[in-house]
This record gives C-alpha cells, structure tokens and sequence, in this order.
C-alpha cells in the first residue's frame, strides 16, 4: 500500500454451520486507512463463501492493521486481522 493511493482488500467468510446465517453483517476498519463501516450481507447458507472487497485509500505511512469481524443471528464475534506496512508516495 502506497499514501494517497487507492488499495483494495478481500473479505472472505465461510460459513462453517449447518444452518443458514441471517442477518449477516461485516465491519471493516483500519486506523490511518479508513473509518468503519458496516457492510450488511444477508443470509449465508451453510458452506457457503461471502467474499467482498473494500476500497481504501491509506493517509499515513508505516505499520496499520486491517480488522474485519462477521456477525449474524447464528453466529457472533467472528473476527480477523491483517497487519500491513504502507510506503510514502
């Protein structure tokens, strides 16, 4: 990841119950690259992958970390984090 420029990071989830998942929602964060958000998804069916991808445009450069955590009705505090380094422009 590079200051001022636009980067992209992949959420994937996988279902791993044996009932759908209702009233998903994923929340995205990363100090120094983007505010949180909230990405309502729906209904995950059993196995099944959600995959999004979210812009970010980081403002500072060094160490940040990306954390994104999952929640439905069946399943709560799911949560994952990625450390990245980024340049100066």
């Amino acid at each position: 990841m590079t200051v001022g420029k636009p980067s992209w990071a992949t959420v994937e989830f996988t279902n791993p119950l044996d009932v759908k998942l209702t009233q998903a929602v994923f929340r995205i964060e990363g100090p120094g690259l983007q505010r949180p958000k909230t990405i309502p998804y729906g209904i995950i069916m059993p196995g099944e992958k959600a995959t999004f991808v979210e812009g970010m445009t980081p403002m500072r450069a060094g160490k940040k970390t990306i954390v994104a955590s999952f929640t439905s009705d069946q399943l709560q505090q799911v949560t994952g984090e990625k450390e990245v380094l980024v340049k100066r422009a």
